[in-house]
């Protein structure tokens, strides 16, 4: 999306952009979830580290 600013105007337009070009976009099932990290899993050892993240 693009957001522009007319300043004598005093308006905002927003559009739409074609940033993928028709391309498919994937993301692996990492992307999806942060890290627990650590210091979380220290604290409550029944949790499980989110996919693609080491254990």
């Amino acid at each position: 999306m693009h957001f522009r600013y007319d300043y004598d105007a005093d308006t905002y337009t927003i559009a739409t952009a074609d940033g993928d070009k028709g391309t498919l976009r994937s993301h692996t099932e990492r992307n999806y979830y942060y890290a627990l990290g650590l210091g979380k899993r220290a604290d409550n050892p029944k949790l499980v580290e989110n996919p693609g993240y080491l254990n």
